[in-house]
């Protein structure tokens, strides 16, 4: 009788455990047209937006979810994809300082726009694909955002967490970005 009684209450913590961790009511989730599969904490809410830059006017695509009400450690996830036109880029000619160039552009403006501090930033890849992770605060927000960018030939995917100041290093960041896939 007392071992039912402990499988019973090991079944239970386990299942808690895992609704915590957020194992339980992830969300896959497909853009066909933006060519990526993603895992959202909950269904993603799509937004487009026309931004405008440096090479002309851009169509920034957002699939964001609002975690603010969901009691945990990160209060958005975020992917977006911006195409860059092919001539625009000029991929074909870049060397790697040209990476690097277009990459710091985009975490310079980034922590600018919340007026963030940078305290990591370190390259990344994913499959052929370079990239870069960034991690700067959010005063406002009491928060802290990570980014990661992947450029995927002209296409920028653009990767985003934001958490609570001092909790941003967390399973479910972890499991956002590692569950990022493109789809070629």
């Amino acid at each position: 009788m007392k071992f039912k009684y402990k499988i019973n209450i090991l079944l239970q913590l386990l299942a808690a455990s895992l609704f915590i961790c957020g194992v339980i009511d992830w969300k896959n989730f497909t853009s066909q047209e933006g060519r990526f599969s993603a895992q959202f904490p909950n269904e993603p809410f799509p937004v487009t937006k026309e931004v405008e830059s440096k090479l002309g006017l851009l169509t920034v695509n957002m699939f964001n979810y609002d975690a603010s009400d969901d009691e945990e450690d990160n209060t958005e996830y975020m992917v977006s994809y911006t195409d860059y036109s092919d001539t625009a880029l000029e991929l074909k000619k870049w060397k790697k300082e040209t990476y690097d160039e277009f990459f710091n552009q985009i975490i310079q403006n980034s922590a600018n726009n919340v007026s963030g501090r940078i305290f990591s930033k370190k390259n990344i890849a994913l499959g052929k694909y370079e990239g870069r992770e960034v991690r700067f605060e959010y005063p406002a927000q009491n928060s802290v955002i990570t980014i990661q960018m992947i450029l995927a030939g002209s296409r920028l995917y653009f990767n985003q967490v934001v958490s609570k100041k001092g909790k941003d290093k967390n399973a479910a960041a972890a499991r956002f970005f590692n569950a990022f896939k493109i789809n070629e």
